[in-house]
């Protein structure tokens, strides 16, 4: 677990200027969700094999409505629909995900 230093840290991370909560009962999962980042920026090799598979299964364990357990997923690997995917993610007021042209794969579900 973390000193109280690296929790104001991360704190300070998720909150800014604005005022934190005080009454945070810490554990190993709060300190995981709050030091999560999300990065766009992807390299050139392909997904390793059984990569999708295991989103899937994993997808597939996660809690749900009414436990339905309905899902679906569309993985897209082919440059020029990736390219066309990102394209159609640009508007008037939104700037788009060209990180979805770049990325190995794209999962929609």
């Amino acid at each position: 677990m973390t000193d109280s230093s690296q929790r104001d840290a991360l704190l300070e991370a998720r909150y800014g200027q604005q005022a934190a909560p005080v009454n945070i009962i810490w554990n190993e999962q709060i300190e995981a969700l709050l030091a999560h980042r999300s990065v766009r920026a992807f390299t050139d090799e392909p997904l390793p094999d059984g990569a999708l598979e295991t989103v899937v299964a994993a997808a597939q364990s996660a809690s749900t409505s009414s436990n339905l357990h309905q899902w679906s997923l569309v993985a897209v690997s082919d440059p020029e629909t990736k390219a066309e995917l990102a394209r159609l993610t640009h508007g008037a007021e939104f700037t788009g995900f060209d990180f979805v042209a770049q990325a190995p794969a794209c999962c929609c579900g």
